[in-house]
């Protein structure tokens, strides 16, 4: 092989290297790039986190949010705001062979995944890490594909067992599965809603992962998924109280909820997460660009959407009134859907949190946390291991 022809091997293998893992923007930047309608030439993104909070969710503002909620940011907090914004932003760059989903929850919540961790850690004598947080403690998923999972539940609604009178909005379409409910169990066990940036649905209908941290509210039954595992592992009721009683003590003295800032490696995201509507119906809905799948009504995967999200954000149209970039962007969600390989290693997955609680504070939640947790599993330690397939 000539010097010539090498030289043109390594260019093209970079080359396309450099496309893969390199991002034009973060998803952060894209998104405030559609929602102001600002180009290329835009550098400063600090303002625009400053300007897009202080326009749809400062308390004197007169966006739908405040008015609808009668809930948002005080003057006096936005600099906290902005600041966690970019920390999410900095992070994103940081892990640019990866792409960041976002899911905002309560404090109730925040015990729950806390405690799942704890408890996983404490039983497989690992060291607690930043970037891991036990969302499920077990495999609630048993299909080893997404593509058989949306399969399965297409099939589920569309078939009537788990009814629902109101269908998909777009009456024009004909055959097209009955809208999801992600309320309908197991689901809420299997798949986490997320926000592709933290302000999606912003000045909409939905509730997007920054509304439920200014709310500090979620939809999921925390209590009555706490009462199924200690029911499973034989765990005393007054552990249950003590871990209500650590949540009023420690988690209600801050302001503002929790956030998710889930990172997922590229080649990976498909296996993993879909296109969705709230309630998690899959989006049926063309966008110009992506594979779609005529007969299944849906995108093939999630990747291509992303890609054109941090390289080109003003290709994405759809349909309707979806066909302007920035009513798309803010309106569309996803579904992470934990299959059973989700927390393995190879899939170099991180999961880091964010909140206003203080430093000491935190550290005094933590230490009792483990305390209770440690007490725990004194009793039951056995028990524990068998339901969670410790060895």
């Amino acid at each position: 092989m000539s010097a010539v022809s090498r030289f043109l091997c390594i260019y093209l293998f970079f080359s396309i290297f450099w496309c893969y893992c390199d991002k034009k923007y973060t998803q952060i930047e894209g998104f405030l790039r559609v929602w102001f309608n600002v180009g290329e030439e835009c550098e400063d993104y600090d303002s625009l986190i400053y300007r897009i909070l202080e326009e749809n969710y400062i308390l004197s503002s007169r966006s739908r949010f405040v008015l609808r909620e009668k809930k948002g940011i005080f003057k006096k907090d936005i600099e906290s705001y902005v600041n966690m914004i970019q920390a999410m932003n900095k992070r994103e760059r940081e892990f640019s062979d990866h792409y960041a989903f976002y899911h905002g929850y309560c404090d109730m919540v925040e015990i729950l995944f806390d405690f799942q961790t704890v408890l996983r850690n404490m039983l497989n004598n690992c060291e607690e890490r930043e970037d891991l947080v036990y969302l499920r403690l077990r495999d609630y998923v048993t299909h080893t594909n997404l593509e058989d999972f949306i399969d399965y539940w297409d099939e589920k609604f569309k078939t009537g067992e788990y009814y629902r009178k109101r269908i998909y909005e777009d009456r024009e379409l004909k055959d097209i599965p009955l809208k999801w409910s992600g309320y309908v169990r197991p689901l809420p066990y299997q798949m986490l809603p997320i926000n592709f940036a933290p302000f999606a649905n912003t000045d909409y209908i939905g509730k997007g992962s920054l509304y439920y941290f200014i709310k500090n509210r979620s939809v999921l039954d925390v209590k009555k998924v706490l009462k199924i595992i200690f029911k499973k592992f034989n765990f005393g009721e007054c552990y249950l109280q003590e871990l209500y009683d650590l949540c009023d003590t420690y988690l209600s003295l801050k302001t503002g909820g929790h956030m998710l800032q889930i990172l997922i490696p590229k080649d990976k995201v498909d296996k993993f997460v879909f296109l969705a509507l709230p309630y998690g119906t899959p989006f049926r809905l063309k966008i110009e660009g992506l594979s779609y799948n005529e007969q299944k009504m849906r995108h093939v995967n999630s990747s291509e959407f992303l890609e054109k999200y941090t390289n080109n954000i003003f290709s994405l149209k759809g349909q309707g009134k979806d066909k302007e970039p920035k009513y798309l962007v803010n309106r569309i969600e996803g579904r992470i859907v934990f299959m059973p390989d989700f927390y393995e290693k190879k899939n170099n997955i991180k999961i880091f949190r964010y909140d206003f609680m203080s430093a000491r504070d935190k550290q005094a939640y933590k230490k009792r946390l483990y305390k209770i947790v440690s007490n725990m599993l004194t009793e039951s330690r056995e028990c524990a291991k068998e339901f969670l397939g410790v060895i």
